[in-house]
């Protein structure tokens, strides 16, 4: 399950199944396999359920996951890269 919480955090329920698919997933991500799709519909990469646990769940019914190498982010989107410089603690 995707849910939303009340405070903005982003939870993601896995049985045993679903861990190693999401893990296979993120193995296979790569410059040519970029993305996978996480949804609680068939066709998805990974499927989640649509029911939620607790009454305050906001459900996610559909989510994708993006591998975004770090030059790809230089050419695309260079304000998402921080020089090691300027990171913090």
């Amino acid at each position: 399950m995707l849910a939303w919480r009340p405070d903005g955090e982003l939870e993601i329920w896995l049985n045993e199944q679903g861990r190693d698919q999401l893990v296979r997933e993120l193995m296979a991500l790569s410059e040519t396999s970029e993305h996978f799709h996480l949804a609680s519909f068939d066709g998805a990469e990974v499927k989640v359920s649509g029911r939620p646990y607790r009454a305050t769940d906001s459900i996610l019914h559909v989510g994708k996951v993006m591998l975004r190498p770090d030059q790809w982010n230089r050419t695309h989107f260079p304000y998402s890269i921080q020089d090691s410089a300027d990171e913090g603690p």
